[in-house]
C-alpha cells in the first residue's frame, strides 16, 4: 500500500508509532538548532530528556510486532543517551582542566565507542535471526530443503522454532488477546436506547397537566377554595 511504511512492523494498537519517531527526530533537531545560542549543555540535556521520555513510552507500549524489534529499539535509545551524555564532556571539556588528563579523555572515548560497538554486534546478530525467520517461512512453504535451512541457521528447524518462533507467536497472541478483551469491554456496555433518552427528558406539557390534576383534587377534598383561588392559574 502507498502509506504502508507508516505502520508496517507495528502492532495494530500502535499503528501511529512511526509518527512518534518522526516527532522525536524533529524535536532533537529543533533543540540542536534553537538552543545553539544558549549553551551546549542545554542542548545535550534537552536531547537526553527527549530520548529518555521516548524510552519510557517505548518500554511501556512495546509497539513493534516482535520482541526482537522492541529490544533493539530499547537498546538503541539507551546507547544514544549514553553517547550524547558522555559526548557532552568532550564538547564542554575544553573549558575544564580535567580533559587535559589522558586517562580521563580515554575513559570518555571508551564510553562513547564501546556501547556503539556492542550495539552494532547485537544488531548484526538480531538481523541474522530475522533473516533466518524468513528462511524458516520458506521451509514451511516447502520452497527450500531442510538441509538448506540447517546450513543457514546452524541448527535444526525444531530447535530454531522453540528458541525464536514460539516467542514471537506467544507475543502476537498476547497482543491479540489484549485487543479482543478491549473489544469485549466495549461490546458488554449496554447501548443507550432512544426511548430511554426520551423518558429522561421532562415533558413540560405533562408536568403542567399533572399540576392541574393535583390542584383540582385538592379543591375537591377541602372545598375551601374561593372564587379568586379558582381563577388563579395553578
Amino acid at each position: 500500500m502507498k502509506y504502508g511504511f507508516l505502520f508496517s512492523g507495528y502492532e495494530a494498537r500502535a499503528y501511529f508509532w512511526e509518527i512518534m519517531i518522526m516527532y522525536r527526530k524533529i524535536l532533537v533537531i529543533a533543540s540542536s538548532v534553537f538552543l545553539s545560542t544558549v549553551s551546549p549543555e542545554s542542548q545535550v540535556l534537552v536531547v537526553i530528556f527527549i530520548i529518555v521520555l521516548n524510552m519510557f513510552f517505548q518500554i511501556h507500549v512495546n509497539p513493534f510486532s516482535t520482541p526482537t524489534l522492541n529490544k533493539m529499539e530499547n537498546y538503541s535509545l539507551q546507547v544514544a543517551a549514553v553517547t550524547i551524555y558522555t559526548g557532552m564532556f568532550y564538547v564542554t571539556g575544553k573549558n575544564y582542566s580535567y580533559m587535559k588528563i589522558d586517562g580521563v579523555s580515554w575513559f570518555f572515548l571508551v564510553c562513547i565507542v564501546l556501547p556503539n560497538l556492542i550495539f552494532l554486534v547485537y544488531w548484526g546478530l538480531s538481523m541474522r535471526i530475522e533473516v533466518i525467520k524468513t528462511v524458516y517461512k520458506l521451509l514451511q512453504d516447502q520452497k527450500i530443503k531442510v538441509w538448506m535451512f540447517k546450513t543457514v541457521a546452524w541448527t535444526s528447524p525444531e530447535a530454531f522454532y522453540e528458541k525464536y518462533i514460539r516467542e514471537d507467536e506467544e507475543f502476537a497472541e498476547k497482543n491479540k488477546q489484549i485487543i479482543i478483551d478491549a473489544d469485549d469491554e466495549d461490546t458488554d456496555k449496554e447501548p443507550v436506547k432512544l426511548e430511554d433518552i426520551a423518558l429522561e427528558i421532562p415533558d413540560k406539557k405533562h408536568q403542567q397537566d399533572d399540576t392541574n390534576v393535583a390542584f383540582y383534587d385538592d379543591m375537591d377534598k377541602s372545598g375551601n377554595y374561593t372564587h379568586d383561588d379558582l381563577m388563579k392559574e395553578p
